[in-house]
């Protein structure tokens, strides 16, 4: 069951305006066991129960940073004397805890609950007082291996939003202000609440996509993910070029033929982190939510760019190559998803954040927009989630 609430004790009184009972996510039925997850995305971020053969003390809680590993819970000094402690930290660190003196078990823990704060921030910088603006943002919701059971949304100034969702069961709040001074901030926070299954969210990855036949048609569901989209330029042809490129290495079934595209686009295209540093540190202006991204074409010229730039690319790609794909959104990043037969559809790599958005169709779809056409910056975008953890009075998740 997941509550939907606006408002609440920052901006007023409590109010749940909705009680969402979800979908049930299809689950894939594969099990991972921790040395394979280690060795196909040793990055991975897992949860894991140490057992020391002693009570742990400070020392042993600073030995977890050369692993590197950090305590989950926030209180350090509640591990104290205890033989068992929560940590994160990557797979492949999991594996060297294995052998790590001290540490007589270790234990991956796929299943547990998390508390989560997602934010978008404003700024008008035009030089006129606005009578009348509009703001959307996109609201946290449910993907695999990540069930949302509640969410309270805060909007500043304090106007109660209005929601909507789409056909893909995107949600959306809105809200319209009467009067936007020049340098008013408008700041739309979300506090949810989650129960995690990290080994549906690495099953439901590329990364751990098993031998998978090109199939010779697709459903008719997807079929408008094969199309191509304002920014995802399919037809373009130097994308169609560069798919050949593809093509000729001779990927064999689906799973080759996705790494093959994942590798060209990592190979021809640059990260670009002043662009990325720009953009989160609020230094770009924007009048229209759709100039944030250049497409895919430009991508592919410039060999440059930053991960909705790379997430179209690859689209583009998967989508001239005969798969249909789509862009995605998660707190602070953007990503592709690829549509594979029986089982649906899976990212582009491992994503542990905030679902916020899934493109419904064609095209690569911002995750907040604003009306009319009037400059603004992005003052601040991103998300944070603490496992077992609260992250605000009154959020509290009990282990």
């Amino acid at each position: 069951m997941d509550c939907l609430t606006k408002g609440g004790r920052r901006l007023g009184s409590v109010a749940l305006v909705a009680i969402l009972i979800m979908a049930v996510l299809p689950q894939w039925s594969q099990a991972l066991e921790l040395e394979e997850v280690a060795k196909i995305s040793p990055g991975a971020q897992v949860l894991l129960r140490l057992t020391t053969a002693q009570p742990i003390d400070q020392e042993f809680l600073r030995s977890l940073g050369k692993l590197p590993m950090r305590p989950v819970n926030q209180n350090r000094r509640a591990d104290i004397g205890d033989t068992s402690i929560v940590v994160s930290g990557m797979a492949g660190a999991a594996i060297e805890a294995q052998q790590a003196p001290g540490i007589t078990a270790v234990e991956w823990i796929k299943q547990y609950p998390v508390a989560g704060h997602y934010f978008v921030h404003f700024e008008y910088v035009g030089e006129e007082v606005q009578r009348e603006m509009t703001f959307t943002v996109s609201v946290p919701g449910s993907a695999p291996g990540r069930t949302r059971t509640s969410v309270e949304i805060f909007c500043q100034p304090d106007v109660e939003p209005t929601l909507a969702s789409d056909s893909t069961g995107n949600e959306f709040a809105t809200i319209t202000l009467s009067e936007v001074q020049p340098g008013q901030i408008v700041n739309f926070d979300f506090f949810v609440t989650y129960d995690y299954d990290t080994e549906q969210i690495l099953l439901r990855s590329a990364n751990f996509l098993p031998s998978t036949p090109m199939p010779e048609s697709w459903p008719s569901d997807v079929e408008l993910f094969l199309q191509p989209g304002f920014h995802i330029q399919s037809e373009s042809p130097a994308i169609v070029a560069a798919a050949a490129e593809i093509r000729a290495q001779h990927p064999q079934g689906l799973d080759e033929l996705i790494n093959a595209v994942k590798a060209y686009v990592g190979k021809h295209m640059r990260y670009n982190n002043e662009k990325r540093d720009k953009y989160f540190g609020g230094k770009y202006v924007y009048s229209d939510a759709w100039e944030m991204w250049q497409g895919a074409e430009e991508t592919l010229q410039c060999g440059t760019g930053c991960c909705p730039d790379s997430a179209e690319l690859k689209v583009a790609l998967l989508r001239v190559l005969g798969v249909p794909a789509r862009t995605a959104v998660h707190s602070g990043h953007l990503y592709a998803e690829i549509y594979v037969p029986d089982i649906g559809w899976v990212t582009d790599g491992p994503m542990f954040s905030i679902p916020v958005l899934r493109s419904p169709d064609a095209d690569n779809h911002a995750y907040f927009e604003w009306s009319p056409q009037v400059p603004v910056r992005c003052a601040s975008w991103g998300g944070k989630t603490v496992p077992f953890g609260r992250l605000r009075p009154g959020m509290v998740i009990v282990q």
